[in-house]
């Protein structure tokens, strides 16, 4: 149901009355982001949503993307049913449905909390906007996600200074970037009769340079003289109007705006401007090695002993520090792992001088299949197919004989 204009101003009034901001010495930031290249790489096939190729394509996050919202969130609202990021995203309401899992990491499993502000709807503007897109004109998605994040502040007035978004070059996050670094309190609270001060309402953007192939939509060049300018248009935050106090290990004067290759990279700037504690900063960085090691659901997919007992090791040393979705993957393989064990089978060395191996079946036992079976339920003997799944269909297939003998060449590469 609409309200009117009235009605809508005083409802506002209202909230700003009401609201008090946090003391100074509470750390936490309320996080804004964009989702495709920024929490992982957009992949359609026109590359609508996104194009940066600098991580994998089925949906993993960029390494150290979830740890880093929850070391800048930092339980700033969990007093208020559980902290939580908002997505500030271009898509559509109707296509936002399924980012609440492709996002568990992010929003969590015993208790998921997220806001979504989507871009604009209705199947006139979608087309209007798509066509827009596809002639490289992102204008109006970047005004669509600054009107949003105007309308999400105004309910939340007492976060004035602690509002931070995170957004990528491939989508004209960039450019209202800019915008977003010139928003005040009182430009935004102006037509409620407010008499607030003209403190930025944004603590800092951090923008991730999004990499197609060997090079990168923006040139190194350019991001640097971004990066030079709007620097110089909004210089680093006086301690006295800061929203909190700077952390330790800053050793640099506090930035509003970053542009970052990767979340280890974020975290470092963000600590030497002051806006993260070094501690933060370790944290992230441990997530970002753990997020780079092998996978553990795909490991047990593929049925990769080798690859899993690896993989949980490195997993262990950082485990009591990742997050629920990721727990739930560590003990799924732990649990996993006495099946992959028994699925494989361990042989001595050969003496030297061996050319071939003969491996016989003595005893088959599955969860459908018993072999030997019983004089009541006789079983034929099963056949034995061995082949290199790693080296595709080229290689051949050996099949057991009749006495369940499987010969094999030695050396044998799918044994070795």
């Amino acid at each position: 149901e609409r309200i009117s204009e009235r009605d809508r101003v005083s409802v506002l009034r209202r909230i700003q009355n009401a609201c008090r901001p946090p003391d100074r010495w509470r750390p936490g930031f309320v996080v804004l982001s964009d989702v495709d290249d920024t929490l992982l790489p957009g992949h359609d096939v026109l590359q609508i949503a996104g194009s940066d190729r600098s991580w994998h394509l089925d949906g993993r996050l960029y390494p150290g993307a979830s740890r880093t919202h929850l070391e800048l969130r930092a339980g700033l609202r969990e007093d208020y049913g559980g902290d939580y990021s908002v997505l500030l995203t271009a898509r559509p309401p109707a296509f936002v449905r399924g980012l609440t899992k492709k996002l568990r990491r992010i929003i969590g499993v015993s208790n998921p909390r997220m806001a979504i502000l989507p871009g604009q709807g209705g199947t006139v503007k979608v087309t209007f906007n798509l066509m827009r897109v596809l002639r490289g004109d992102y204008s109006k998605i970047g005004q669509a996600k600054l009107q949003r994040m105007l309308e999400y502040s105004l309910l939340f007035p007492d976060y004035q200074g602690r509002f931070v978004f995170i957004g990528d070059d491939g989508q004209a996050d960039a450019e209202v970037a800019e915008q977003m670094l010139g928003l005040t309190h009182s430009s935004l609270t102006a037509n409620l009769g407010s008499k607030a001060g003209g403190a930025p309402m944004v603590a800092f953007v951090a923008v991730h340079a999004v990499q197609q192939g060997e090079g990168f939509a923006v040139a190194p060049r350019d991001r640097e003289a971004l990066i030079r300018r709007l620097r110089r248009k909004y210089p680093p935050l006086r301690e006295e109007v800061a929203p909190l106090k700077r952390c330790r290990g800053g050793t640099e004067e506090r930035h509003r705006f970053f542009y970052f290759l990767d979340y280890a990279d974020l975290a470092v700037q963000l600590q030497e401007a002051g806006w993260i504690e070094p501690e933060q900063t370790e944290a992230i960085l441990r997530a970002v090695r753990r997020d780079r090691l092998p996978d553990l659901t795909e490991c047990v997919e593929k049925c990769d002993l080798k690859a899993l007992r690896l993989a949980i090791a490195a997993w262990s040393t950082t485990a009591a520090e990742a997050d629920e979705t990721e727990l739930e993957a560590f003990v799924a393989a732990g649990m996993a792992l006495p099946d992959v064990v028994r699925a494989h089978i361990q042989l001595a060395v050969p003496p030297p001088g061996t050319v071939a191996l003969g491996l016989q079946v003595l005893a088959v036992h599955g969860r459908d299949l018993r072999w030997p079976g019983t004089q009541d339920h006789p079983v034929p003997m099963p056949r034995l197919v061995l082949q290199d799944i790693a080296s595709g269909n080229r290689t051949p297939k050996v099949t057991s004989d009749d006495d369940g003998v499987l010969i094999l060449p030695w050396p044998c590469a799918a044994l070795c």
